[in-house]
């Protein structure tokens, strides 16, 4: 028979996942939904230029691209860790990097 003492030691792995948010954490979570989702808005803004300008000769379909699969394993994580703030800035940031990679190719 074992005691306490010797028992086995309880899962590390599980006890650092548990989260127990401050106060700080929970206002700091509302406030990057911010920018997150402010900054996100950024491809938006050339997609407008692009289709001002009928032109998108000068913007980098291959850098946007990488951008585009960068965020989508950002919003992979977000749902991984049922974080709402993640979902939502990635939702937003890969459907703006959508509607500016189809203004890219469009205008090529």
């Amino acid at each position: 028979m074992t005691s306490p003492a010797q028992a086995a030691p309880p899962d590390t792995a599980s006890a650092v996942s548990v989260e127990h948010p401050t106060p700080f954490s929970r206002w700091f979570s509302r406030f990057m939904f911010i920018p997150g989702v402010g900054g996100n808005f950024v491809p938006l803004i050339q997609a407008i230029e692009i289709l001002q300008l009928r032109s998108s000769g000068s913007v980098s379909l291959s850098g946007f691209s990488f951008a585009l699969f960068c965020i989508l394993c950002w919003l992979i994580y977000g749902v991984l860790r049922r974080d709402k703030v993640l979902i939502w800035a990635n939702v937003i940031g890969t459907v703006n990097l959508v509607i500016l990679i189809g203004c890219i190719v469009y205008y090529r």
